[in-house]
């Protein structure tokens, strides 16, 4: 990721941020959309789901929001309905972040896509339904390195 936050906590983590909670109290802080996805990817991690959905929706239908930043917060999302039982839902979502990214230069975040997406359809359909999916995440993590 080429995102000078994750630059200065890979640097610098510990005189900057001594837990979690004080990385997301800082990402918060300033309000950049990339910033804010990778929040809500902490929060998932936290497990805090009535939080993820709020600002999940938040990054998703603010203006101005890049595609990448979009996907993300849409694979979190879906990532969480997946964890709630919520397939369909779950399956909705990844495959808008799908969407979001299939002309995305760096691979790495539709790769990531992709995957969640087909653990979704392995979920919900006959493995025969999935191939078309798996193939794809074949290509693109091969692209991404």
């Amino acid at each position: 990721m080429h995102d000078d936050f994750i630059r200065a906590l890979r640097s610098d983590w510990q005189s900057q941020d001594h837990d979690v909670a004080s990385a997301l109290q800082r990402l918060r802080r300033n309000r950049w959309m990339p910033h804010l996805a990778l929040a809500l990817e902490l929060s998932y991690l936290l497990g805090k789901s009535q939080q993820i959905k709020i600002e999940a929706k938040r990054i998703i239908q603010s203006r101005g929001v890049t595609p990448g930043t979009k996907a993300r917060a849409l694979r979190v999302l879906g990532s969480q309905l997946r964890d709630e039982g919520e397939f369909r839902e779950a399956l909705e979502r990844f495959r808008a972040a799908v969407d979001e990214l299939r002309s995305a230069k760096p691979a790495e975040e539709l790769a990531l896509a992709l995957c969640a997406l087909l653990e979704c359809e392995c979920d919900s359909t006959a493995f025969d339904a999935s191939r078309a999916t798996a193939l794809e995440v074949r290509r693109t993590a091969l692209r991404s390195g």
